[in-house]
């Protein structure tokens, strides 16, 4: 079933996942004019993108004698979502995946990247200064970044100085744990969080103006 569960959507990689599990979350026996006695099991598929590392979840339901092949079966994604990427303006999703590529490479690449996702965050917000720290204090004053997460960026903004730099102080592999924590969250913040507040908003309204008008 592996070769089925292809391409990352935290990355962009397009190649085959590897599969880490396949758990059977259902299983029901029930009887079909014509097939006669039919199992029918509801899958989770866990995967790890090679490229970036990150983890995919999928849910597949598999017919048995039904299905003859993996091209009778219907995927659908549940981690990551596609609001995950959708929500992201462009330039800012080329570095976050760009930065994801080089995760499991190089601490100091990785950190670097992070920087360059800062500094496209910052001019998608129009933040203003001639240098990164300058652009993320405008983003405090413009009230478009709360303190805690200036301070989470202004960590990613010194880790990635670090990276960027032949110096005694390196990042090190167990600051890429940290350095993933704080860039997620600031993309939560600015742009995740919002966009699915604006989906439910838009579902709550629907179903209330479907209410009027039964």
């Amino acid at each position: 079933m592996a070769a089925m569960f292809e391409g990352c959507d935290h990355c962009g990689f397009q190649g085959t996942l590897v599969q880490v599990g396949d758990s059977t979350a259902r299983s029901e026996t029930e009887v079909h004019e014509g097939y006669g006695e039919v199992t029918i099991e509801d899958h989770w598929l866990l995967s790890r993108c090679p490229n970036c590392d990150r983890p995919t979840l999928d849910r597949y339901t598999w017919v048995d004698p039904v299905f003859d092949s993996e091209e009778d079966v219907r995927l659908e994604r549940i981690f990551p979502t596609l609001l995950t990427r959708d929500a992201l303006p462009t330039r800012v999703q080329n570095q976050f995946d760009s930065a994801h590529r080089v995760k499991a490479i190089d601490p100091s690449f990785y950190a670097v990247g992070i920087r360059r996702m800062l500094e496209a965050v910052c001019a998608e917000q129009g933040a203003k200064g001639r240098t990164l720290e300058l652009q993320i204090q405008a983003l405090v004053d413009a009230g478009k970044l709360p303190d805690v997460f200036a301070g989470m960026a202004t960590q990613l903004r010194t880790l990635g100085n670090w990276g960027a730099h032949d110096a005694d102080t390196e990042v090190q592999e167990d600051d890429v744990p940290l350095i993933e924590e704080f860039a997620e969250t600031i993309l939560d913040y600015l742009y995740w969080a919002p966009a699915k507040l604006a989906s439910v908003e838009t579902a709550l309204k629907k179903r209330k103006d479907e209410g009027r008008t039964t």
